[in-house]
C-alpha cells in the first residue's frame, strides 16, 4: 500500500501579514441623500446668530425673506495598521483582519446668506459652516483574495468597525449689515464641540461610532513577501487608498 504524502501544515507566523494604509475620505458622490438638510440646518444656525448680533444695535427689528447660496464639500483622511490571519496559510484566500484606524471626517458649506428685515433693511454675510469628527477606531474585516498565487490579484473586503465619537461643528461669517445709516460690520465665529452642540439643540447624539466598510481591491506582489494594495469602497462614506503589506 503506498502512502500519499501529507502536506505539511504551515507554520503559524506564516499565516501573518502586518500593514499600514493611507488614504482619502469623502461623502460628495453621495451628498444627494443630506446635503440640503445639512445646508438647511447650518444656515438657520447662522441666520439666527447674525439677526441676534443686529439685534444688539437695533432693538426690536423683525425677520423677513431670508436667501442662502451655499456649497456643500467634504473630506478628510484615514490612517490605520492591520494585522491579518490567514487560516490555509501562504496558500490561503481567505483571511481575518484586525486593524486601529484614526479616520478625520469633515463636511462643510459655504456661500452668502443674506437676511432681510420688515423695516426694508438687510444683513449679508459670507459664511462658513463645518461639521468634523476625528474618531480613533478598532475594526475587524474579513477578506477573500480572488487569485492568491497571482503577482496582482483582486480581493473583496466587508468589515465593521466601533470608536468613540468625538468631534467639533463651527462656523464663522464676516460682513454688512446696511440700514439708513453707515453700513455696520457684522462678524462672528464659533467652535463648540459635539458634546456642548448637544447640550444647546436638546438632540441626543450617539456616543459611538460604527464604520461599515465594503472594499473592493487589488494586492501587488513587488517582491517576496512585499506586497502593495489599492483599493476603493464605502468607509461611511466613499474612501481610496493604499497600504504596504509583509507576510511572514
Amino acid at each position: 500500500m503506498v502512502e500519499v504524502p501529507q502536506a505539511k501544515p504551515s507554520p503559524w507566523w506564516e499565516k501573518l501579514e502586518v500593514e499600514v494604509h493611507y488614504g482619502q475620505w469623502t461623502l460628495d458622490p453621495i451628498k444627494g441623500f443630506f446635503e440640503e438638510d445639512l445646508k438647511k440646518d447650518l444656515g438657520r444656525e447662522i441666520r439666527k446668530e447674525v439677526t441676534n448680533q443686529v439685534r444688539d444695535s437695533h432693538p426690536g427689528i423683525e425677520q423677513g425673506n431670508y436667501t442662502q447660496t451655499l456649497i456643500f464639500d467634504s473630506g478628510g483622511s484615514n490612517f490605520g495598521f492591520e494585522l491579518r490571519y490567514y487560516p490555509q496559510g501562504r496558500e490561503g484566500a481567505f483571511s481575518f483582519g484586525f486593524s486601529v484606524e484614526k479616520t478625520t471626517m469633515q463636511v462643510s458649506v459655504d456661500g452668502d446668506v443674506k437676511q432681510e428685515f420688515k423695516d426694508g433693511t438687510n444683513a449679508q454675510v459670507e459664511a462658513f459652516g463645518s461639521l468634523e469628527i476625528s474618531p480613533w477606531t478598532t475594526n475587524i474585516s474579513l477578506r477573500w483574495d480572488l487569485r492568491p498565487r497571482w503577482r496582482i490579484s483582486p480581493y473583496a473586503v466587508i468589515g465593521l468597525g466601533l470608536g468613540n465619537l468625538v468631534g467639533e461643528m463651527s462656523y464663522n461669517y464676516t460682513g454688512y449689515y446696511r440700514w439708513a445709516g453707515p453700513d455696520e460690520t457684522i462678524e462672528e465665529s464659533e467652535t463648540k464641540t459635539l458634546k456642548e452642540a448637544e447640550e444647546e439643540v436638546d438632540f441626543n447624539i450617539p456616543n459611538i461610532i460604527i464604520i461599515l466598510q465594503t472594499h473592493l481591491g487589488i494586492r501587488i506582489r513587488v517582491v517576496e513577501q512585499f506586497y502593495l494594495r489599492l483599493e476603493t469602497g464605502l468607509w461611511d462614506g466613499l474612501i481610496f487608498r493604499g497600504g504596504v503589506a509583509y507576510r511572514f
